[in-house]
């Protein structure tokens, strides 16, 4: 292209060129049980509460990335409830990172270096290139597909919402717009489990009570205490 004008005309009209921006451009950097002390607090603390409250669990990955945090999700709920189906719906803008979601890798070693042996044995294979993929009962687990958190409706009715890392590439108005949204999209007594370096200011104005470092319930009947 001579000039950006030339090129923002090109994103408009050609979508396989925006598909490919849009991977170039999204932050795409990510791993299994990130924040391993995060995801803990979940499955001794948080989950328990919500399993407790509701046998199936609808749950919404958002920002999803190559499938990375809705995998340890769906691994620790088929741990904690090994006969009972859940509902994980995975979300990104990024098509290209949602093949690789769909198809469950294959993923680096750096990309799994949180997941125990007993896990690795149990829901991956080892290729001969020394990646790893997840086994089909794990892909069947979640169902991916493209969200823009800023313009698309939003699905409600959540017992969880997974945004992590997310949010702190959006604008401050743009990021009050989606904690709204979000929180919107719970159920009462739902939570909404943010990444380590995140939190909400204004959280008691949107009816999210903080429950621990990077959780907040939204209020109202059934919410966990």
């Amino acid at each position: 292209m001579a000039d950006l004008t030339q090129y923002a005309h090109l994103l408009a009209n050609d979508a396989q060129e925006l598909d490919s921006f849009l991977h170039r451009f999204a932050i795409n950097v990510s791993e299994f049980f990130r924040d391993t002390d995060r995801f803990q607090t979940f499955e001794r603390d948080i989950l328990p509460r919500l399993l407790a409250e509701r046998s199936r669990l609808r749950l919404w990955s958002a920002g999803c990335s190559g499938g990375h945090e809705p995998y340890s999700l769906a691994i620790l709920l088929s741990e904690a409830t090994p006969d009972v189906s859940h509902h994980i719906l995975a979300t990104d803008i990024d098509t290209v990172a949602l093949e690789l979601a769909r198809a469950a890798g294959p993923y680096a070693e750096k990309e799994i270096r949180n997941v125990s042996p007993a896990r690795r044995a149990s829901r991956f294979r080892l290729d001969d290139t020394g990646r790893w993929s997840g086994t089909d009962q794990l892909r069947a687990m979640v169902t991916y597909q493209r969200h823009d958190l800023l313009q698309d409706p939003m699905p409600v009715g959540f017992d969880l919402i997974v945004c992590r890392n997310v949010l702190i590439y959006f604008t401050a108005e743009a990021r009050a717009q989606t904690f709204t949204r979000l929180a919107a999209a719970l159920r009462p007594g739902g939570v909404l489990f943010l990444g380590a370096t995140e939190s909400m200011e204004a959280s008691l104005a949107l009816g999210l009570r903080p429950v621990s470092f990077g959780f907040y319930v939204r209020e109202g009947e059934g919410s966990i205490q």
